[in-house]
């Protein structure tokens, strides 16, 4: 990173023409907004079972289905048809909830034992997550960030659309494992494309802000006003449809044109954001050559795969630790999450409470990061949240909290708070740490590991709560959260330093030391 002198270059022109200028802050605005729409339909599967586990009165009309059927039967039904009918006639006259159904959903999510095929819908979308993650990382830093973007984005608009068409349960599984294939590409290329055009010192302000959260916002908006699986579902990709067009004024990474040779283009961007700033660096053309000469000396025009993040002890150091701080986090967060099922006892608040509570305290990792770096941010925003949840024993001590279920619940909301700031910083030094040119694929591991996680931690969340004493499961938690933050401090410290750019090509580097030692050979004879 030192010796990088594209990245260097390239970070003299951005200092030079405002590193947050309107350019900067119209692609962070862009990109915020797309993201938040990905964030509305990828929750969407979140927001039905929220709605399915809260209107459980929807039983009584079963039961009432039920008994119009029984009316029908003669004496000679069988006996388990008739007691059925006893059953749900006694169960329709001694319940006291309404019978209205505020929400329509899909039979295999609102009751009986279909209810279980939510799981395998969930986990439908998980894999097409990693897969989308795995296609995205690939092709952006093939074919550039804004082609794969868009195309992804667009994918999972169209296949979001198409899950209102769903019959049964199994066309529901195939489009949501598309949505979630189409975005996993979507956000590697996304957060990756605004870094690249951002200053050093305003990296971390675009990554950890997370205002792409307050999506959820509007899919609660849209649920409410909705009502209905199937509208709810046109209108999130309804939502999301028009701002296709803002294809015509995204930038392509210059950095990326500079990697793949492109260099008339690179120079034509950088001159794009320097006309947007409304500024003149004098020198952008000596400085767009050092870039060049740099990518000519070291790189070779090819096609990375991601064996290339495991090519030298650096970068296997890097990839392992990325792979550990984002499945351990995502594992511990999403067991978290489901402790914070009701805070309200309103659907449409509690989901808007659950995911922007941690706002204020990633702005708070902006500013602590600025101080002590970003490895050892991670370590304490880590490590501070294991001690966090560890702290259950000292509280069941003192006091047994087996039927507090409201302090549980505060410990686990304060516990993800540290997780969230965790899991963003995570984030921003995976995007740092790796160049230019294998930058998406570095991104799509933590995200695909993240993925892992988030599924690995459904599974511990069923095995602890059934089996353990319920201070178990959080003491394990805030060890996982302690591992994570010592695995922080195996990546290398980015705050303040230019954004990598160079993958050196071993042939490269041979040619260049055999000109050196000619040259050397040559003055040594004259």
């Amino acid at each position: 990173m030192t010796c990088d002198e594209s990245a260097k270059a390239f970070e003299a022109i951005l200092s030079r023409t405002r590193p947050f200028g309107f350019y900067q802050k119209r692609l962070f605005f862009l990109t915020t907004l797309l993201q938040s729409l990905c964030w509305v339909i990828l929750m969407y599967l979140n927001f039905l079972k929220k709605n399915a586990w809260v209107e459980q009165p929807c039983l009584k009309s079963v039961a009432k289905d039920i008994i119009s059927v029984g009316n029908f039967t003669n004496s000679t039904e069988s006996p388990l048809v008739q007691t059925t009918v006893i059953q749900a006639r006694a169960c329709l006259e001694t319940s006291n909830v309404t019978t209205e159904v505020k929400w329509i959903l899909p039979k295999w999510m609102t009751w009986g034992p279909d209810a279980t095929l939510y799981e395998y819908i969930w986990y439908g979308q998980s894999s097409g997550l990693i897969a989308g993650a795995f296609v995205g990382g690939f092709f952006g830093d093939l074919v550039g960030r804004k082609v794969i973007l868009f195309f992804m984005f667009t994918g999972m608009s169209v296949a979001q659309g198409m899950v209102a068409l769903s019959e049964d349960w199994f066309n529901f599984l195939i489009f949501r494992s598309l949505v979630g294939l189409f975005a996993g590409g979507f956000v590697v290329t996304s957060m990756v494309l605004t870094v690249e055009h951002i200053g050093q010192n305003w990296r971390d302000v675009c990554v950890c802000s997370c205002l792409w959260t307050l999506g959820i916002v509007v899919l609660s908006f849209e649920g409410w006003l909705t009502q209905h699986w199937r509208y709810l579902a046109i209108a999130t990709s309804a939502t999301s449809l028009p701002f296709i067009g803002t294809y015509f004024i995204f930038p392509e990474s210059f950095r990326w044109y500079g990697c793949r040779e492109r260099f008339a283009e690179s120079e034509a961007a950088i001159r794009e954001i320097t006309s947007a700033n409304t500024t003149s660096v004098p020198d952008v053309t000596s400085l767009c050559d050092r870039a060049r000469l740099a990518v000519l000396n070291s790189m070779h025009k090819r096609t990375h795969t991601f064996t290339d993040l495991f090519r030298t002890r650096k970068s296997c150091r890097y990839t392992i630790a990325a792979i550990v701080c984002w499945s351990v986090s995502c594992a511990v967060y999403r067991c978290l999450l489901d402790r914070m099922d009701s805070l309200t006892g309103n659907v449409y608040i509690d989901i808007c409470i659950t995911y922007t509570i941690d706002l204020p305290i990633v702005f708070s990792a902006i500013v602590i990061n600025k101080c002590i770096g970003r490895r050892w941010c991670l370590f304490l925003y880590g490590t501070s949240s294991g001690f966090a949840l560890m702290c259950i024993i000292v509280l069941h001590i003192t006091n047994n909290l087996d039927k507090d279920e409201q302090m549980v619940t505060s410990i686990s909301v304060f516990g993800k708070l540290g997780v969230t700031a965790s899991m963003a910083l995570a984030g921003l030094v995976t995007i740092e740490t790796y160049p230019t040119a294998i930058r998406c694929m570095g991104t799509s591991v933590g995200i695909m590991s993240g993925v892992i996680g988030c599924a690995v931690g459904r599974q511990i969340l069923s095995v602890f709560t059934k089996n353990f004493h319920y201070t178990l499961p959080y003491i394990g938690y805030g060890v996982l959260m302690t591992i994570v933050g010592f695995s922080g401090l195996l990546f290398s410290e980015t705050l303040q330093r230019p954004l990598p750019d160079l993958l050196p090509s071993r042939h490269r580097q041979i040619g260049m030391k055999e000109v050196s030692l000619s040259t050397q050979a040559w003055g040594a004879a004259r």
